[in-house]
């Protein structure tokens, strides 16, 4: 009727899993879109941050390590902002020339931003967009 070590070492293991599960889903628990809106990488005031790291980094003659890696946020998330937004079959909100690159459109977004601070509390995608709406409109033909 003993159990072996072995089995003994599996039930183990299974328990730290099952202690594990029910740690994580207590630690998620009540978690609600307010909480989701608190985040500060869900802010204008966080893309605008990265995004300025990556107009000094351009700017530097040698970039600073920080600044390359807050850089990195700023490309990735404009990067998956402009695939999704050319991807989708509706009319496009904003329509950059084919030789716009994403420095000056980055450029662009933090020039914005400056000038409306009051979009820094707002969700990250709403003053990417309107600048963007604001500086690449989109003629009839597009």
């Amino acid at each position: 009727m003993g159990k072996t070590s072995c089995e003994m070492m599996a039930f183990m293991n299974s328990l730290r899993l099952v202690i594990c599960a029910v740690v994580l889903a207590l630690c998620n628990y009540g978690r609600s879109q307010s909480d989701l809106d608190r985040r500060l990488d869900t802010k204008g005031s966080w893309l605008y941050h990265v995004c300025s790291a990556h107009v000094r980094g351009q700017d530097a003659s040698k970039p600073d390590s920080d600044d390359l890696a807050l850089a990195l946020h700023c490309n990735e998330y404009i990067d998956g902002f402009i695939d999704g937004m050319t991807s989708s079959p509706t009319p496009r909100p904003f329509c950059p020339s084919p030789e716009t690159n994403e420095n000056t459109i980055i450029r662009v977004y933090v020039a914005f931003m400056k000038g409306n601070p009051k979009l820094m509390d707002a969700y990250r995608g709403i003053g990417f967009l309107l600048a963007m709406k604001k500086n690449y409109p989109c003629t009839n033909k597009e």
